[in-house]
């Protein structure tokens, strides 16, 4: 499971970038890099930055042809990188970070003027946690998942968006997109109604543009 962690494709986030070649992407949370790999393979990008703490990865992403990869804490890291970016990506990380806000703020100053952030959070109003909850109260922290061990902070689609927009008020949200859990034929009608949608959504996933003069 941990291994999957860390070097899954996270396919989902390639219909929210642009696909021109020549592309400069930064993954922060790389993991072993395996979708900075595929999305260089795919033609998305001609270079690819990723950063990751866990300092394990860094052989598996040689074999996933990343340019650089730096190993080290987001939130420890004074310096930026001299590169400006086109893609930046925060896939399952803020929620790890003791002050989101602050690195996004920071990493935003290494966008191009028509750069885009991709940021995916794992939703907590899902209905797997409220059921335990509210009928068993229970909040049973986890080896990954919704209630990973090392989640520091939890977010709604609504929280994160006034978050987003109290911190970062020059960006604006352009696309979002949703991963849904596994649903039987009972449960797959709540993903087509608002109100319910939330709670069969384990993951949100949100394209980030920022007023250009902000960059």
């Amino acid at each position: 499971m941990a291994n999957n962690y860390y070097s899954n494709v996270r396919w989902e986030v390639f219909e929210l970038i642009p696909k021109k070649n020549q592309q400069k992407i930064l993954e922060i949370g790389c993991g072993t890099g395996a979708t900075l790999g595929k999305l260089k393979n795919e033609g998305y990008a001609s270079w690819t930055v990723g950063i990751e703490q866990n300092h394990n990865c860094e052989n598996e992403a040689s074999k996933n042809n990343l340019d650089l990869f730096i190993g080290g804490n987001i939130e420890c890291m004074d310096n930026e990188l001299s590169e400006k970016f086109d893609v930046i990506l925060f896939l399952d990380v803020l929620e790890h970070l003791i002050d989101p806000w602050k690195v996004l703020k920071h990493t935003i100053r290494m966008l191009n003027n028509d750069g885009i952030i991709i940021v995916s959070i794992p939703n907590i109003r899902n209905i797997s946690i409220l059921s335990k909850l509210i009928f068993q109260g229970r909040w049973d922290y986890q080896d990954s998942g919704l209630l990973d061990r090392t989640h520091l902070r939890f977010f709604t689609d609504k929280s994160f968006q006034e978050q987003l927009m109290g911190h970062i008020p020059e960006s604006r949200i352009e696309k979002i997109e949703r991963n849904y859990d596994y649903m039987s034929k009972k449960k797959i009608w709540m993903k087509y109604i608002p109100f319910f949608k939330d709670f069969v959504t384990c993951q949100i996933i949100y394209k980030i543009i920022f007023i250009k003069s902000y960059l």
